[in-house]
């Protein structure tokens, strides 16, 4: 049942991306992209490349600040972790998105 959770997160990131509200996008991949490393499903790929493609389009700064942004904002209540959990989780999977070729846009 918390699969259906992700892939609805997932489905409303890519609405945000698509409408370019990049921030609530960010939020909501990170959101989707913890969750299905919880559970263990190949969710998580889709969600890196998610991550790679708006990192792209808003640069490293936008990008590096929504992910402490989300690291330090309260862990989503239906995955049940705590803040330094919810914070490792967010950071580990920013550092599975490669850097290269981005642009500082900001």
């Amino acid at each position: 049942m918390r699969e259906t959770y992700e892939l609805k997160v997932y489905d409303l990131s890519a609405l945000a991306v698509e409408q370019k509200h990049f921030k609530e996008a960010l939020h909501l991949l990170f959101n989707a992209g913890v969750g299905f490393s919880l559970v263990g499903t190949t969710g998580t790929h889709a969600v890196l490349n998610m991550l790679k493609d708006v990192r792209t389009k808003v640069g490293e700064t936008f990008f590096t600040a929504e992910v402490e942004n989300t690291a330090i904002s309260p862990p989503e209540a239906v995955y049940r972790l705590d803040q330094a959990t919810w914070e490792g989780s967010i950071r580990a999977l920013a550092a599975q998105i490669p850097s290269d070729d981005i642009e500082d846009r900001n």
